[in-house]
């Protein structure tokens, strides 16, 4: 059963979209916030859509205050763009002013980034992040999620190689595939049903499906192509897969505790029980939504 909620969403794009369908599917009073009134265009009818500016603290607190907004969700984007950090700090100070958000959820939806140290990486931004917000005494909910499915053509197709997948590397070491629809909707899941004392400085690992980066070439009839890091065309592409082929891209994996194989697999997905009776979908389902990558 959902409990009445006002959430707060920060952007309206890959992962703001499809969250705020799934809140307002569960009857929780919605707010989507965008620097650029275009982002907001096509959001649903019902949902409160507000040009802000981000770091006018003092007006942020009041709309937080007036809304009585209980949650604040940020999707806003890490990679490539810089100082979105700093955006979630000043919404952080913001919600502590207003008195009335319990809970922030702030932006992770991919790889473990607890304790990684990865200079200039969005993980390295997001594990800093996440300690100065719990330090204003604001709650925070942490997900990670792997790659989302429909991402595998990003990650695995280049432009020397657009019709096939580039692995650098042996691609026999699993990583964890989620599909957007399901992050979406375990965040709408636990963000409305779960009492407050429950969502505490909690961190979840998703989990759709685990597969090595050769199993989804097979799963999704591509022919492979082994190659060196720098032919990959993007540094985020290049990070990602030196940090699966080092055995790191399960949810379950924490950089501190370096845990052994079976402990990252038995915690890997185990945040997904917090949505009981949802089935998570698979790579082979998600085929007719996983789009290729087009190069011009």
């Amino acid at each position: 059963m959902s409990l009445p909620r006002t959430v707060a969403v920060l952007g309206y794009g890959t992962v703001g979209q499809p969250l705020i369908a799934e809140l307002v599917a569960r009857g929780a009073k919605t707010l989507v916030l965008s620097r650029n009134a275009s982002k907001l265009n096509g959001v649903p009818n019902g949902v409160t859509a507000l040009t802000i500016d981000y770091s006018d603290e003092e007006g942020l607190a009041k709309l937080f205050k007036e809304y009585l907004v209980d949650v604040i969700v940020s999707t806003i984007n890490l990679y490539p763009i810089t100082g979105n950090e700093d955006v979630q700090l000043a919404v952080a100070r913001a919600a502590v002013k207003a008195g009335t958000v319990k809970v922030f959820v702030p932006t992770e939806f991919g790889f473990s980034s607890n304790g990684r140290t990865d200079a200039g990486t969005d993980w390295e931004i997001k594990d800093s992040t996440i300690k100065k917000i719990q330090s204003m005494g604001l709650s925070t909910v942490r997900i990670y999620n792997g790659l989302f499915m429909e991402f595998i053509p990003w990650m695995l197709t280049t432009r020397t190689h657009p019709d096939k997948f580039a692995i650098a590397g042996k691609g026999e070491t699993k990583m964890t595939f989620t599909a957007l629809n399901d992050i979406a909707g375990f965040t709408a899941e636990i963000l409305t049903s779960l009492p407050f004392s429950e969502l505490d400085n909690i961190t979840v690992p998703l989990e759709g499906e685990a597969a090595t980066l050769l199993d989804v070439s097979a799963l999704l009839k591509k022919e492979v192509v082994f190659v060196e890091a720098d032919a990959l065309d993007n540094s985020h592409k290049i990070i990602i897969q030196a940090l699966v082929e080092r055995g790191e891209g399960r949810t379950g994996f924490d950089v501190l505790e370096k845990p052994s194989l079976e402990l990252i697999e038995e915690r890997s997905g185990s945040g997904n029980r917090l949505w009981k009776g949802h089935v998570w979908k698979k790579i082979e389902e998600m085929r007719d939504a996983i789009h290729p990558i087009t190069y011009t």
